[in-house]
């Protein structure tokens, strides 16, 4: 595909980009309403299978990286997770004398970039919407990618479910596809041009800022935890940032922690968000638990784990327990989110028995644990066999490092104990 057209003319490229509305691309896609873009890159709307709104973004062959775009796109199509965009279709086409990419992927009802233009996030929305990014961007990571472009006008709102955008996925070490030098969420370090994890944090930490208080470097506006939590995002060593699972760890914490003060914002909502975030009441952080320290820096905070409550000591039925258990379950934990945990990640998971030995259902305690690691450790604990006439209900304590996933197992009543999901 020929490559050395010339970029548009950035006065004109909207009304040339209108021009466009009504084509048909891939032998199937229509153009619909042009929606905004660039001199080399536009999106338009369009339908996809029975009347499905989508959206399809049209990129230049000639653009600088587009050569690049068919196989990223056809990588992160096979990925699927419930707070990632999906990539419906992708694919190459020509009109007129332009060479193009395309690639689909769902419509949005609203992207929180069109938000911030109106106001800030309250404490609670800005929490309810970083747990689904956060529960996004470990698996992305755990996959061997990294977003690339983590910004307000990629966390969406896709039929009331918060998701983060596909189509900018990369594999970690490639090149980035759009220059840097302008770009306000890109780390420093990003300059060299190659994708990282520690970037998509930084790119996070501006998230967390503008969304609070409408400016990307408003740093001391912010409330706990998210000061905090920015601050550390925002280190200026990538080695120095936290992870993703370590970002939903504080997070978690913070809001076990009290109950939240008054909101930063105006209380009004728009409408997509409202069903996005939910109305239920949040808390916050009264005194910072410190993260995570580096041996070269005397002032980098120290690691900071979620802790579970703590159970009282079974020494009597702990001892039963080893007779119990027939076969004990680990999480498949891939190795590549495995190489992003840094410390221990601590889930419980609460199983119920029945009088054969079976497991009947199971369940993270508590549920705001669910995340790629939460749902991993379900799924094994499903997988759990015991002897006929076991306790009745049993607490599997996970304890999952990068060097491996260690278990502990508590029933957490006698034989002839009360069932809580039953009640017999």
């Amino acid at each position: 595909m020929p490559s050395d057209q010339p970029l548009l003319n950035p006065v004109d490229f909207i009304a040339f980009w209108q021009g466009w509305e009504g084509q048909r691309i891939g032998g199937e896609f229509v153009l619909g309403r042009y929606l905004g873009g660039g001199a080399d890159r536009a999106v338009f709307l369009t339908e996809f299978g029975q009347n499905q709104r989508a959206v399809v973004k049209l990129v230049m062959a000639s653009t600088p990286g587009a050569e690049l775009l068919p196989s990223r796109w056809a990588m992160a199509s096979r990925l699927s997770h419930p707070h990632l965009a999906r990539i419906l279709a992708h694919g190459s086409g020509r009109w007129d004398t332009f060479d193009f990419f395309y690639v689909v992927t769902e419509y949005a009802e609203e992207q929180l970039s069109q938000v911030l233009v109106d106001r800030a996030l309250t404490i609670a929305e800005t929490r309810e919407m970083l747990e689904p990014v956060l529960d996004a961007l470990t698996y992305v990571h755990g996959q061997g990618f990294a977003h690339s472009h983590l910004r307000p006008a990629n966390i969406l709102a896709i039929d009331d479910v918060v998701k983060i955008s596909s189509d900018n996925l990369c594999p970690c070490g490639e090149a980035y596809f759009a220059p840097l030098e302008q770009d306000p969420y890109a780390a420093l370090e990003t300059r060299s041009g190659l994708v990282s994890l520690e970037a998509d944090i930084w790119s996070l930490g501006v998230v967390i800022a503008e969304s609070l208080t409408q400016r990307r470097t408003a740093l001391e506006r912010l409330p706990s935890p998210f000061l905090e939590i920015a601050g550390l995002c925002l280190r200026m060593k990538p080695d120095e940032r936290p992870t993703a699972i370590e970002v939903a760890q504080l997070l978690r914490q913070s809001t076990e922690a009290a109950p939240e003060p008054v909101g930063v914002g105006p209380p009004q909502r728009h409408l997509a968000w409202v069903f996005a975030f939910g109305l239920a009441a949040v808390a916050v952080l009264l005194g910072f638990l410190l993260f995570r320290g580096h041996p070269k820096s005397s002032n980098a905070p120290t690691a900071a784990t979620v802790k579970p409550s703590a159970a009282p000591a079974l020494p009597k039925t702990n001892a039963m327990a080893g007779k119990a258990v027939l076969e004990r379950v680990l999480p498949d934990v891939p190795r590549r989110a495995r190489d992003t945990i840094r410390g221990t990640v601590k889930i419980d998971v609460m199983i119920n028995v029945d009088p054969a030995g079976r497991v009947v259902s199971v369940k993270l305690e508590p549920p705001e644990n669910a995340s790629y690691l939460g749902n991993l450790s379900l799924e094994a604990a499903r997988r759990w066999k015991f002897r006929a006439g076991a306790p009745p209900q049993w607490r599997l304590r996970f304890q999952i490092r990068r060097t491996g996933t260690k278990v502990i197992e508590e029933p957490v009543s006698g034989r002839g104990g009360r069932n809580p999901e039953t009640g017999k």
